[in-house]
């Protein structure tokens, strides 16, 4: 099942980086849309649809620094902005947008 709305939880597979193998599963909400606008700055501000969302720290956990995917535009069709509003969080502020081919499913938590 695809993500339907703002804030499900989506199992997907990671597309890789040096921090994480292609095709390891993640586990995110999804934040933003196709559609929505998004801007995800050099100042390191991260806005969806005009509202202030959160940062891009500059810095990983092992204080390596950390680039920030930078975008500002319209989400295209069959991609989302993934979040977790952890300050630690890898997601799509880092990696990018994920596409719909990427998904695997919902996730529901347990707890």
């Amino acid at each position: 099942e695809q993500p339907s709305k703002r804030g499900d939880l989506v199992a997907f597979r990671f597309p890789g980086s040096h921090y994480y193998k292609e095709g390891v599963l993640f586990v995110k909400e999804v934040k933003g849309l196709p559609s929505d606008h998004l801007e995800i700055r050099s100042d390191r501000t991260v806005r969806l649809n005009g509202v202030f969302l959160d940062i891009v720290r500059a810095t990983d956990s092992q204080g390596k620094a950390v680039q920030p995917f930078l975008f500002s535009g319209i989400i295209p069709e069959n991609h989302y902005f993934l979040y977790a509003p952890a300050p630690n969080s890898y997601d799509s502020r880092y990696y990018g947008l994920i596409g719909k081919d990427r998904i695997v499913g919902r996730a529901i938590p347990l707890f």
